[in-house]
């Protein structure tokens, strides 16, 4: 289902979309924006943190 721009939860989400990059998302540190909240066309800056603890 293509939805543009418009966030349709279960779709076009972060989360749905792309679950293994989404779980590297720095959610405490991306102003409470879960993966869930932003499409994969999001203009949204947030964090990120790998495996390995780091952040950029």
């Amino acid at each position: 289902m293509y939805a543009g721009s418009l966030l349709v939860v279960g779709a076009n989400d972060m989360a749905t979309a792309h679950h293994e990059l989404a779980a590297q998302r720095a959610v405490d540190l991306s102003e409470g924006l879960a993966p869930s909240d932003v499409t994969v066309i999001s203009n949204c800056c947030v964090w990120w943190r790998c495996e390995g603890g780091y952040t950029w």
